[in-house]
């Protein structure tokens, strides 16, 4: 239930969801998701997007765009992934096709065009120039854009466990420690590179991945230089991987 709920929180996912109202109704799922990120079960996905559109998540275009990163990490790397989800799109809500459409677009998919033409609805002009729009894949978005983008790149490294999604994490938190020694809060880039670091803290207990580039690149820094001092503080007094 942990890792449904932490990305649920921390993707800004739940809006005004209480915890215990998103865990009553996404619990018969948990167990799935989970199984999903160790063994790669495409057969929960389904259920998992109706939760999100039944709880009014895929109604917000931020939290929209987090799902779709999710999404699209899955479609690019699990080809079950896609009958299960781009076949059966006409069982779906509204939202949850728009979120697939944006998935579509995000995972780059060879027939990313024929899938965006049946997944946007007559009408949806904003829709399809905001995805026209867009760069693609994720790694092309800007982390530092707004807080959205920081959370699309976590929901990323969530759905794939790909070190690049989180190497863009850590590379924002090593930003906030040279700005933050600098004293310069007041950069562009203070409020999502702080972001970056609160999530890396809360994050690393919870993953060996995350621990293992963090101790990597303070192997990389001087002992004494901020960057060091933000990854020993991100870490703690975690001596294991």
């Amino acid at each position: 239930m942990r890792v449904v709920l932490v990305f649920l929180l921390l993707a800004g996912l739940a809006g005004p969801v209480s915890a215990a109202g998103v865990s009553k109704t996404v619990a018969q799922y948990a167990r799935d998701m989970e199984e999903y990120y160790k063994n790669g079960k495409s057969e929960i996905l389904p259920g998992l997007l109706r939760v999100f559109e039944t709880q009014g998540v895929l109604a917000d275009g931020e939290k929209r765009l987090v799902t779709a990163a999710f999404l699209a990490e899955v479609l690019r790397r699990d080809p079950t992934a896609r009958g299960r989800l781009l076949t059966g799109a006409g069982n779906f809500g509204d939202n949850a096709r728009k979120t697939l459409a944006w998935a579509a677009h995000l995972a780059c998919l060879a027939d990313r065009d024929t899938l965006l033409a049946s997944f946007i609805r007559p009408g949806e002009d904003i829709l399809a120039r905001q995805i026209k729009a867009s760069p693609a894949p994720l790694e092309k978005w800007d982390i530092y854009s707004e807080p959205s983008v920081l959370r699309m790149y976590w929901a990323a490294f969530l759905a794939s466990g790909d070190a690049r999604p989180l190497d863009a994490i850590i590379g924002a938190a090593l930003r906030y420690a040279d700005l933050n020694a600098a004293g310069l809060s007041g950069d562009a880039c203070f409020a999502v590179a702080a972001a970056a670091a609160a999530l890396l803290y809360e994050q690393a207990p919870h993953h060996r991945l995350v621990r293992v580039r963090l101790r990597e690149e303070l192997g990389k820094e001087p002992q004494n230089s901020p960057k060091a001092g933000t990854l020993r503080g991100i870490l703690r007094d975690q001596s294991k991987l």
